[in-house]
């Protein structure tokens, strides 16, 4: 993960509590949904 964080500084971090996993994602634009990079389950 801190490899992707290095590479694309514009990610962000959010915690899904009903599904119990941490999502990476990348914000888009104002006028776009993010994008999701990567799913972490726990």
């Amino acid at each position: 993960m801190s490899s992707l964080i290095s590479e694309m500084p514009e990610l962000g971090c959010d915690h899904d509590i009903e599904t119990r996993q941490w999502i990476l994602f990348n914000p888009g634009t104002s006028n776009q949904p993010a994008e999701v990079v990567k799913r972490y389950r726990y």
